[in-house]
């Protein structure tokens, strides 16, 4: 239970709007909202409305109840709505308690192991939710860009729609396919470089990637579907990188290890900046490979982000 002030009450709001609509009483708008109470229709012995048709198809009041002893709705089906949540909230200052909605925030949480490798198991929230505004934004930001980094942390539809503007005005499109989601063949073709690891490669595939053959074998399929550049991570056992021209491997820098979480991002943003500079492709992924490096030599996401002279030292 959580007790708000009136104004942040957005099921307060509706109540205050609705009511006329759904032609109930204060009283029994409230009832219908105590726990345990909304699955039973509100009936009065003394009541019999004719059901009147409701025109709006997004009503939402009374905790997504449709009352159809009093309205006519055939269509009336569940709905869902991305990137919020349900609670009860209790309204200061008065004695009754709503059905309202909340954003959900988008949440990681991670397990690492003695090996520091990581797990993470992630909520998308809100961040599922993005779209025409976010996409009108990076469209902004892509005229002094020359390189648009994506992953899958967000809506898969607004990353198809800017990586396909991205790449119609001939900038580099990076993708960074994780977490693991479905994504629609159109998008492959947008794609100037993919970047999987193991796990993303092989849902990506179809068939474990555990080793340098079967990264090849995958980057192969990958350039198939009409990726530009196709690098797969193998951790610890290096990166195989391949083009139309042919592949080749990057050996792992050694390094003492306690963390791998964001070690990914490292290494993208190392490659991106790299391939934006005009480095040649083994010479970015070089990079990149060391960033990723030094990322797992530290704990924490953010805070594991290498200098950039700390990249150049180990490169040598």
């Amino acid at each position: 239970m959580r007790e708000v002030p009136w104004p942040e009450s957005l099921t307060g709001r509706l109540l205050l709007r609705r009511r006329h609509v759904a032609g109930l009483s204060h009283r029994a708008a409230a009832s219908c909202h105590r726990p345990g109470r909304c699955a039973t229709p509100l009936r009065h012995p003394a009541i019999r409305p004719t059901p009147s048709p409701m025109s709006d198809p997004f009503f939402f009041g009374y905790g997504s109840l449709v009352n159809r002893n009093t309205h006519a709705y055939p269509d009336a089906r569940p709905a869902q709505l991305r990137g919020w949540h349900r609670l009860w909230v209790r309204i200061q200052g008065a004695a009754h308690v709503f059905l309202s909605v909340l954003p959900e925030e988008g949440t990681a949480v991670i397990n690492i192991d003695e090996s520091a490798q990581n797990q993470i198991i992630q909520i998308l929230g809100a961040n599922d939710t993005c779209g025409d505004a976010e996409a009108v934004r990076v469209g902004q930001a892509l005229v002094n860009a020359s390189t648009l980094l994506l992953q899958l942390e967000v809506s898969v539809d607004l990353s198809l729609k800017v990586a396909k503007e991205a790449f119609e005005q001939g900038k580099t499109v990076i993708l960074d396919p994780g977490p693991v989601r479905h994504i629609p063949s159109e998008f492959f073709a947008y794609c100037s470089v993919i970047t999987p690891n193991e796990t993303e490669a092989q849902a990506l595939v179809g068939f474990p990637v555990v080793d340098r053959t079967s990264a090849a074998q995958a980057a192969e399929q990958l350039l198939a579907r009409g990726v530009g550049i196709a690098v797969v991570k193998l951790g610890a056992q290096g990166v195989y990188f391949a083009n139309a021209d042919g592949g080749d491997f990057v050996t792992p820098f050694q390094v003492d290890a306690i963390d791998s979480v964001a070690a990914g991002d490292a290494f993208n943003g190392a490659l991106a900046v790299s391939l934006a500079e005009g480095a040649t492709l083994e010479q970015s992924v070089r990079m990149a490979a060391a960033a990723g490096a030094l990322a797992v030599t530290k704990s924490g996401a953010q805070d594991s982000m290498p200098y950039r002279k700390e990249v150049e030292g180990l490169l040598g």
